[in-house]
């Protein structure tokens, strides 16, 4: 399987029919179609998006239409309702494909009943990434005020020369695992374990590469005292859409050096995809009778 994250659709725009025609089960996200339309700022931002965004819905290429919240929520086994903030999503990319102009799509959007949840959608990304900043920088001036420069020193050492980085990242993931259940219960394990416990046991795996990327990318950031940059929480949220057996193709430089340091899943520039499609093309084609090509013997 393949994921299409959102700066790879800029580059594969002109193929996402072709791709759709194709055996290949290639897919995006509710998260990929918000990032497109909170994006929208201009009429530069509004011609280059509605490019993307038409020939996204032309191809009739899958979009896993649930948010972070709900696929979060899901993986524990906990009902979430997302339908305000899909619907919302689905009527703002109707909206920009229906209108001639920027100022026209900003007309037809400031009508729209739910305003306040429109606001929230164009603030999100700065929510993201003043969240993923600020949080970071915690943990980097914690470890720095928790340990002298020997410590610190030795804790470097084991993570890259003792090579006990990827066991640290997996310890970490089971604690961000637990962060999260409380963050989205309000459960406190210490004193509601029965609960905890049962929210725990319900979880299916599926955000394994999620979950153990976040950890590790969390851990490489507060030990070398490299805060995340401003779009570094988003693209961690691509995450929550793959699982290990699912190639992400992505151009971003984080997501792909995140594939290649942890380990958990498989990255490809749009290039190097574009070549896929081409050699897939090919053998097909090749694997075709000759006279179901229209080649006939002697022609």
């Amino acid at each position: 399987m393949y994921y299409l994250e959102t700066n790879s659709l800029y580059s594969l725009a002109n193929k996402l029919e072709l791709l759709s025609s194709m055996d290949l089960k290639v897919y995006t996200s509710y998260f990929t179609v918000l990032e497109l339309l909170a994006g929208v700022v201009d009429e530069n931002s509004y011609i280059k998006r509605k490019s993307v965004l038409s020939k996204l819905h032309k191809s009739k290429i899958d979009i896993y239409w649930k948010t972070p919240a709900k696929v979060l929520h899901e993986s524990f086994g906990l009902p979430y309702d997302d339908s305000i903030d899909v619907n919302t999503i689905m009527d703002l990319q109707m909206m920009i494909l229906d209108s001639a102009s920027y100022d026209e799509f900003k007309r037809a959007s400031d009508k729209l009943e739910d305003r306040k949840k429109i606001e929230q959608i164009y603030l999100y990304d700065n929510t993201l990434s003043n969240f993923g900043v600020e949080t970071s920088q915690v943990f980097i001036d914690s470890f720095s005020k928790n340990n002298s420069k020997e410590k610190k020193r030795e804790y470097r050492k084991a993570m890259f020369e003792d090579k006990l980085l990827h066991a640290q990242a997996q310890v970490n993931s089971e604690i961000l695992i637990r962060d999260y259940i409380i963050a989205i219960t309000g459960v406190n394990p210490a004193k509601e374990y029965e609960q905890y416990i049962k929210v725990a046991l319900a979880y299916d795996q599926s955000l394994r590469v999620y979950f153990y990327v976040e950890a590790f990318h969390r851990l490489l950031s507060t030990i070398k005292g490299e805060p995340y940059g401003k779009n570094d929480t988003a693209d961690h949220f691509h995450l929550l859409y793959i699982d290990e057996s699912t190639t992400i193709i992505s151009d971003d430089c984080l997501v792909r050096n995140l594939a290649e340091g942890s380990q958990m899943y498989v990255c490809k520039s749009a290039a190097e995809f574009r070549n896929n499609i081409y050699d897939f093309k090919h053998r097909n084609y090749h694997s075709v009778p000759q006279e179901i090509r229209g080649i006939s013997n002697g022609n």
